[in-house]
Parts: structure tokens; sequence; C-alpha cells
């Protein structure tokens, strides 16, 4: 993916024979197909922090919303950071990543590092795909084997976060570019050509893509216009092949006679007197007939007199559907998203560009179940953490602006409390749910002896166990937990005899324990012998994770 950016630096005439024949092997071998961009200045200058990153739950100023312990996580602080210990804490367990980025427009939605915007829009460009490259690298990491990212864009960069997504994510797992129409209403009269459209890039395995529910269309039932002597809605489908290859030459197989009710043979004849096929092969006209739908009808042929004509009966679905169309022009815009902003907020100004909660909940509906974890790491005004508390969706939503972070705390406040906009009447929404506010930070790794802190340990050990998020309780002799998997998950900060006989009692309630322990060392000894708890060092496990 890097370019030979460094070879226009070497003063050639100075090269020997040798020298120039391996710099053009080099470059003969690298991929012409892809994209590419100026990474190695870049990487200099961005200088990605390397330290451990720990999560602390929020103050009086940010409180966690609901009631502990907590499902759902909204993380303030950069995502790279947040990105990094969810790898930790998260890998392979998030049913669909839904983003929204900044659009890189040249209008100071984005700035990443200054410098670069003023050199020129070449590295503003290279900046903002190095940017989204690095968080993409780990977002893959995230994400189940059955589990589906979207992407939000528009003109400006799509074509080239279409080629980052395929480097990253694979060109086999692109599903579309889904086309929703994100305005409804004159646009600016002063353009060319107004943008009332943006792009939402979908990547899926085939794992993923057999979840995919399809949407609901009653229509389909309109074509079924009869109704069979037990009330079931129904059609009947002419037997005989039209249309395209429809002649006997097409299918020479499935030509031949069937045996009318009065026992004469009827083949598939076309009007003009050539030789037709059947739609359906013999096997397939025999499990017709086994299924009670085949049927014969005596219908006027073109000499007038009546002749027997098979048909194919199909039923109406119970639950008529069919698959997502790629153009999304039937979902609301911008518009009424503002709107909806204004009614939570009245007299703050709502997001540019907020997308509304039809838009996500499709994404939502369609690609994930209740309980599945969904990911957000621009958050934004807090849409996707909103759609996803009232669909039944767990979430975890990352937002690197502090105000902006504590509008979306907000406005998922009101959503707990049972808020009426957005899609909360089409679900009967009335409230519940809750979350917990951290806040990302870092510990350099030869700080851990001052600044790693026993609630930093048991809050990512919770997360990597899928244990509900409660506060660090410095009075408990044991922090204890239940994982997803039905074991019981426990923290020892300080091995004491109350918390030896607090790991007795719960290995005699537990089939498998495990328990992390700043000293492992007399845990051990005292528990020698039993098979049925396993006892990990911290904070070494948490950073073998980390540096995976």
């Amino acid at each position: 993916m890097t370019s030979l950016a460094g070879a226009a630096q070497l003063n050639y005439q100075q090269l020997s024979r040798e020298q120039a024949i391996s710099l053009l092997v080099k470059r003969d071998a690298q991929r012409k197909l892809g994209l590419v961009w100026e990474r190695e200045e870049i990487e200099r200058d961005l200088a990605l922090n390397g330290d451990f990153v720990v999560m602390d739950l929020g103050g009086d100023d940010r409180p966690s919303r609901g009631e502990a312990p907590y499902r759902n996580l909204l993380i303030e602080g950069d995502n790279f950071d947040a990105l990094r210990w969810l790898s930790m804490t998260h890998a392979g367990r998030v049913r669909c990543i839904y983003i929204d980025p900044p659009y890189n427009t040249g209008n100071r939605d984005w700035v990443y590092n200054d410098k670069f915007v003023k050199k020129d829009d070449r590295f503003r460009h290279s900046t903002w795909l190095e940017f989204m490259f690095r968080r993409l690298e780990i977002a893959k990491n995230l994400l189940a084997p059955d589990g589906a990212l979207f992407v939000s864009i528009d003109d400006n960069e799509g074509p080239y976060l279409k080629l980052l997504l395929d480097e990253v994510f694979g060109r086999d797992m692109f599903v579309t570019s889904f086309i929703w129409r994100k305005v409804d209403s004159p646009n600016d009269n002063k353009v060319k050509i107004a943008p009332d459209h943006e792009y939402i890039h979908c990547y899926a395995s085939d794992e993923a893509l057999a979840r995919f529910r399809r949407m609901s269309a009653d229509s389909i039932l309109d074509a079924f216009r009869q109704r069979d002597e037990r009330g079931r809605l129904c059609r009947d489908r002419l037997l005989r092949k039209n249309g395209k290859n429809s002649l006997r030459k097409d299918r020479p197989t499935m030509h031949f006679p069937l045996a009318a009710p009065d026992g004469t043979e009827v083949l598939p004849m076309l009007d003009n007197g050539l030789e037709g096929r059947w739609s359906h092969s013999k096997d397939g006209i025999a499990r017709l007939q086994a299924e009670g739908r085949l049927i014969w009808k005596q219908v006027p042929g073109q000499d007038g007199r009546l002749a027997w004509v098979p048909y194919a009966r199909e039923y109406a679905p119970e639950t008529p559907d069919r698959p997502f169309p790629s153009i999304w022009a039937d979902v609301m815009t911008t518009r009424q998203s503002k709107a909806h902003h204004k009614e939570m907020f009245p007299g703050v100004e709502p997001f540019v560009t907020p997308k509304p909660e039809q838009l996500m909940a499709r994404i939502l509906g369609m690609a994930t179940e209740p309980g599945d974890l969904v990911l957000d790491f621009f958050l934004g005004s807090g849409t996707t953490a909103a759609v996803a508390t009232k669909m039944g969706r767990r979430w975890i939503g990352v937002e690197t602006e502090a105000e902006i972070a504590g509008f979306a705390s907000a406005r998922l406040a009101k959503v707990i409390e049972g808020e009426p906009g957005g899609i909360s009447e089409d679900l009967g929404w009335d409230g519940g749910g809750g979350f917990a506010h951290l806040v990302a930070d870092r510990v350099a790794f030869e700080d851990f002896a001052y600044d790693l802190k026993p609630r930093h340990l048991w809050l990512a050990i919770q997360a990597m166990h899928g244990v509900p998020l409660a506060p660090y309780d410095p009075d408990a002799a044991l922090q204890v937990g239940l994982a997803e998997d039905g074991a019981a998950v426990a923290y020892c900060d300080r091995f004491t005899p109350a918390a030896e006989e607090r790991v007795a009692d719960l290995l005699a309630r537990h089939q498998f324990l495990i328990v992390y322990a700043y000293t492992p060392g007399p845990l051990r000894d005292a528990l020698e012998g039993r098979n049925s708890v396993e006892i990990r060092a911290v904070p070494d496990e948490l950073v073998r994770r980390f540096q995976a």
C-alpha cells in the first residue's frame, strides 16, 4: 500500500548496477492496483501513542445513566485509544459496526493535524486515509465472523474509502454501496449539481449475509387474488414456460407429455404452433402433484374448443418480504432528523447533518438481532446508540470530543426516559436501559506501579468477559461478576482471609471460576488441586491481550 516515494529522494546517478536492478525489482513487484498514499512522512508525524489504555467511569459531570450494572458503553476519548482498549476486551464479539466518519470536505469538518491542512490537499487526503486506515484495521478484529460493517460517506472521499475498505476487509467482503437520499427539499440553488445523496458502503462475509433480514413487502400479496378451498391466498401460473428460453430446443428434457384428467396427453405447445417446454422438470411436476398444486383447467383453444391446460399453484407467503434495495429513498432525511433534535433540545443548534433514526433502524434491522452488540466509534449525536437502545441491541459508542459526548449522553438520557421521537412510536418505545459513561486515558507501561489502578483493571476484566459493568468497590474483599458463558469472574486486589473465604463460597456455587489477581502466588497455593478455578495474573494478562 505504501508508495516508493522514498526512492525519489535517491541520487540515481550514484547507484551501482546491482542497486538499480534491486530497486527496479522492488518497484515491479509492488502491486499496481489498489490505493496508494504517502504513508512514510505521515507515519512519522502522526506519532501515534503506544501507551496502555485504561477506562474510568466518568464523574458527576459525566454521569452514567440508568441503573448499574451496565450493558452499554459510551466511551469519551480518542477513538484510536478506545479501539485499542476494545481490541483487548471485545475482539470478535461485535455483530455490526456502523460509522459516520468525517467526510474530509475541506470545510474544517475534520482537522487532525493543522500542519497537513496548511500544506496542500494531497496531504489532507493522505492523512485522512491514514487516519481511517489505522482505525479500520483495529475495527476489523472487533467484528464477529458473522458481523457486518456499514460506513457512511459522500462523493468527496467515497471512491477512495471504498478502495481502502477493500484493502482492509477484502474485496470479497464487499456487498454494495447503498445510496441514501439525504434531502427531500430544494438544496442550495447556487451550486451546479445539488448533492442530494450519500453512500453507505457495506462489507460482510457470506456467513453475515446469511443472517441479513429481508424487508417487509405486503404489496407482494396483491399478486395472489384467489383463495383455495381452505381460504388460503394463492395464484395459478401457467406450467408451460413463457418468454426467454421457452422452446423445446432450449431445454429438450422439459418437453414431454402430461396426462390430463380425462386421460388425454397434453404437450407444451406454443400458440404459434412451435414446440415449447414446461417450466418444471418431471421431478418438479411430480412434487406439484404430490402436494396437490398441479391444477388442471379447461380453457378455450384457438379453435374454440375446450382444452386441458396445466397450472402450478403458488401460495402467498405468510410473511411477505423481499431483499432490501440498494437505493434508499423511502427513509427519513436530515431535515426530519434536525426537527427531531429540536424537539428534544429546544433552542440548541442541531448537528449539521444528523442521521435519522429510521436510517439506522433499517441498518440494524437488516444486519442484527435483539441482544447483538453494535459499535459506532464516530458516535456524534448518538443516533446509533439511541436506535440500538430502542431496538433491544447492546451498544458501544465512542466520541472523541467531550462536548459532543455530553450531547450524546443527554440525548440518550432522554431515550432511557422514553422520549417519543424518531422510531419510538413505531416500536411502542416507552423507555428503559442504561449505559456506563467511560473516559479513556493512557498509562505509560513504565508507570504501571503508580498509575494503573484496581478500578482500571476491574473495568477491563468485566468487559473482557461480557460482564455488565459495575463500579469497583474498594470495601469488597473480592470483585465478582457473572460472565456471558456462565462462569464466575473475580478480581482479587489483595489476598486476605476474607478474599479466600469469598473464593471458597464462589467455588461452592459455580461450576467454574476465573480469578484475576495482582499477586496470584498466594491464591494458587491456597487453591492448589482445585480443577474448577483458573487464576490469571494482572496486569500481565491484560497487557498480553492489549499488545496482541
